[in-house]
């Protein structure tokens, strides 16, 4: 499950894992938003926490939701349900949500506290005949903490003193966390077999305790850590993919094959663990493995049970687990149900990483990456880390980790019995280095035939008119160098770690376009000192990139060429297009997301995000020039100068239908708008919003040096800080600073007609809705926040 029960004991001379530190393998989506209303733990990689409404009707009342969930926040944990049954009525819906949004708060909160001084520590846990005492703080996660405890009147049983305890945290132990809780009991006792921790109390044994929060006692494995570290894999110069040649010692495919069996045996009683990784695969000082944390395992068949409302997890769930190690099937679920084949796909990745000391695909620092590489990044040759691997076990790892769910082996005990196989005919298999050299020389041999017979005759056998990457050619840049005028390069698919350079335009243009879109084509620039893509001189409209994520740009440091400008996008010279792109946490001096020099094309239906420029232009700058921007979004930017989201810098310059929102600068938080004296320069904002963007002056638009100002038409400025506008403006009188923009239906009364509009838009959305105040294409808690801010009659 996302957090480690680390029931791991670290031994003396052995690195162990800290069980507070931070798994590499969970996706972290970089530093956390707090929405108005909903605080979510990033950790937990759900991709949906609680329903979306479906239709309106939602009985709130006068008070709102975020009264009503503030108000139960300040409730006695206890006292929350009756509470909110008193206030939801026959409200469902409203009722499920708010407990939803509940339980997303409450796990925040505890992932962000230190528990190390836990003041449990110390406490008893007693029930007739014994108990348990708290000695020492083992680790946390966002259900509650697991601890070190010893036996109270040991004597009296054969069982060990001491125990790994998890106890549910009280703010969290409402039915539904209790029924989960008490299912894990339940699936870990179908399980016999020595390499499973085994249950030896729990608070459901007992009627009669001192404390009301549930607790399970598990087996405190002693001296153990992860498969994954070097030091349990010592492998007495066995290959590591070869079973050792004595029995006291291990490889890393012995204790990986440990796994499997133990996994079989698990598989075999009907139940799939969901969340294997090298944390939950712990290794005692004698050499055996242990699973352990079975917290969202499930049945693979509904299994009704007396006790609980949820049929000890008969429920997929989809959504949870941690991604490094997750299964196409967990974040897509039409791609079939989970099963087996799901602990499998996490072995295969365990085996890869064990063998070839890396993983099968890079996940990325982002859930959006994450996303992308388990459904559709295709793992790397594990024979390109680890040569002399045979290939009968690389096929059998590569089996494994099949995207389709049917592909792959059906069990641990398949996925074990054919890795037997494979080792037990290995030497008749593994290729010899000298054939390995030979292979690679002639390659390069070919390599170079081939490169000079196209240099010779000025063609190629690829189709320089239509490029498809990494089909035709691997990477973009050569697809760049390579494509004509008026063609087209089409990418799959997948994180390119490369930085483009389109170079000059002069008499060629042509499209780089991606086939499914930005949320899984990612070009990332790995933090080198160059902008992730450039495009310079002389491309005109003919030239567009569309549908890429471009994240990983870092151009921000002083050089002998002077300061560099945008990190993530940097156009000069040129009119091309930009359609559909998401340009995020890109840092630079100037223009953290995107620079433009005497650019004069247009950039459509794109995202600025989390953008950093040491001098000026948080997301973006745009210096002279006659550019066209529509339908984007520019969030999240910072500089320490002028510009949060955007500055401009002379030049003519239109904003339509854009979004400019969380911003921050010293500045102009939202827009910097200068003119130079030599310049002609004109700036105009359309029908756009410009809100909750903060700075010393100008939260919202600041203009220098200008006599006519920007020209803001239709527009909403709302809620920057601590003024909305600060210097001349064209068209001041038409701009829409309203006070009541919230009263849709035009009555002078923000009530709840205005609530049921929005509850009837809630979620994502092709095009904007009503109540999708903040133009971030979905209707959520902030819009419901900004919504209740205008609560009530509108002034006169």
């Amino acid at each position: 499950m996302p957090e480690q029960d680390s029931i791991a004991r670290k031994r003396p001379g052995v690195s162990s894992p800290d069980p507070r530190a931070v798994d590499r393998d969970l996706v972290s989506s970089g530093s956390t938003r707090y929405a108005p209303l909903l605080i979510l733990p990033t950790s937990c990689f759900k991709f949906s926490l609680m329903k979306q409404p479906t239709h309106a009707g939602s009985k709130l009342g006068s008070s709102g939701l975020r009264m009503l969930f503030d108000r139960a926040m300040s409730k006695p944990r206890e006292e929350r349900s009756l509470f909110l049954r008193d206030s939801c009525g026959d409200d469902h819906l409203l009722h499920q949500n708010i407990l939803s949004l509940i339980e997303a708060a409450d796990d925040a909160h505890l992932l962000v506290e230190a528990e190390q001084n836990d003041p449990r520590v110390g406490e008893e846990i007693s029930f007739p005949g014994g108990g348990w005492r708290l000695e020492e703080w083992l680790g946390a996660g966002g259900s509650g903490a697991v601890y070190r405890g010893v036996r109270l009147n040991g004597g009296e049983t054969d069982d060990p003193p001491q125990a790994a305890i998890k106890i549910l945290n009280n703010r969290t132990s409402d039915r539904s966390r209790v029924d989960r809780f008490r299912a894990e009991v339940e699936l870990l006792r179908k399980i016999n077999h020595p390499g499973v921790v085994k249950i030896l109390d729990t608070s459901f044994d007992h009627r009669v305790m001192d404390r009301t929060d549930p607790w399970i006692a598990f087996e405190l494995v002693e001296g153990a850590a992860w498969i994954t570290e070097t030091l349990v894999c010592e492998a007495d110069g066995d290959p590591a993919w070869s079973e050792p040649s004595r029995e006291s010692s291990h490889t890393p495919m012995s204790l990986l094959l440990q796994a499997c069996d133990i996994m079989s045996s698990v598989h075999a009683t009907g139940i799939v663990h969901r969340d294997l990784k090298p944390g939950n695969l712990i290794v005692d000082p004698d050499g055996n493995v242990h699973v352990i944390d079975f917290g969202i395992a499930k049945l693979t068949e509904f299994i009704p049970d007396a006790t609980t409302n949820i049929g000890l997890r008969g429920k997929d769930d989809p959504g949870i687990g941690t991604p490094a190690y997750m299964a196409p099937e967990q974040v897509d679920p039409s791609l079939g149900p989970i099963s087996s084949r799901t602990d499998v796909h996490a072995l295969g990745v365990i085996a890869f990483r064990m063998l070839a000391g890396r993983p099968p695909f890079e996940i990325g620092d982002n859930i959006l990456a994450a996303a992308q590489a388990v459904r559709h990044v295709p793992p790397a040759n594990i024979c390109l880390f680890l040569p002399e691997l045979p290939v009968a076990i690389a096929a059998v790892i590569e089996r494994a980790l099949e995207k389709s769910p049917d592909r792959r082996q059906a069990d641990a005990g398949g996925f074990a019995s054919e890795l037997r196989s494979a080792i037990a005919g290995g030497d008749d298999e593994k290729p010899h280095r000298s054939s390995i050299m030979g292979g690679i020389a002639i390659g390069i041999l070919v390599s170079l035939t081939v490169l000079w017979s196209w240099i010779a005759s000025s063609g190629s056998t690829i189709d320089r008119a239509s490029i498809m990457v990494p089909d035709d050619i691997s990477t973009i840049q050569a697809a760049i160098d390579l494509v004509a005028d008026g063609g087209v390069i089409m990418v799959r698919p997948g994180t390119y770690r490369e930085n483009l350079d389109f170079g000059m335009g002069k008499d060629r243009n042509f499209g780089l376009i991606s086939t499914d879109g930005p949320t899984v084509t990612v070009i990332d620039g790995a933090g080198r000192e160059r902008s992730v893509v450039f495009i310079g001189n002389g491309f005109d409209d003919r030239t567009s990139i569309e549908g890429f994520t471009i994240t990983g740009g870092q151009t921000g440091s002083r050089s002998p060429d002077g300061f560099r400008v945008g990190g993530g996008l940097y156009l000069r010279n040129n009119s091309v297009s930009v359609v559909d792109c998401r340009l995020i946490e890109n840092r630079s001096t100037f223009g953290g997301n995107l620079y433009s020099k005497h650019f004069s094309g247009g950039i459509h239906q794109c995202v600025f995000s989390g953008g950093q420029a040491n001098a000026e232009g948080g997301n973006a700058f745009l210096f002279r020039g006659d550019s066209n921007i529509q339908g984007s979004r520019f969030t999240g930017g910072f500089t320490t100068g002028d510009g949060g989201g955007i500055k401009v810098a002379s030049g003519c310059h239109t904003l339509e239908h854009c979004v400019i929102t969380d911003n921050v600068s010293d500045r102009g938080g939202g827009v910097f708008f200068v003119e130079f004296d030599w310049d002609p320069a004109e700036l105009q904002i359309l029908d756009s919003l410009v809100i909750g963007n903060t700075a010393f002056d100008g939260g919202g638009i600041l203009t220098q040096r200008s006599d006519q100002g920007p020209v803001i038409q239709e527009t909403i400025l709302f809620g920057n800080k601590p003024n909305a506008i600060s210097g001349p403006t064209s068209a001041l009188a038409s701009h829409e600073n309203r006070d009541c923009w919230g009263d849709l239906d035009g009555n002078g009364v923000v009530d709840a007609t205005e609530l049921d509009l929005l509850l009837q838009n809630w979620g994502e959305h092709e095009s904007r809705q009503a109540g999708d105040f903040d133009g971030d294409d979905r209707t959520d808690g902030r819009d419901l926040a900004l919504l209740l801010d205008q609560w009530g009659s509108c002034p006169e």
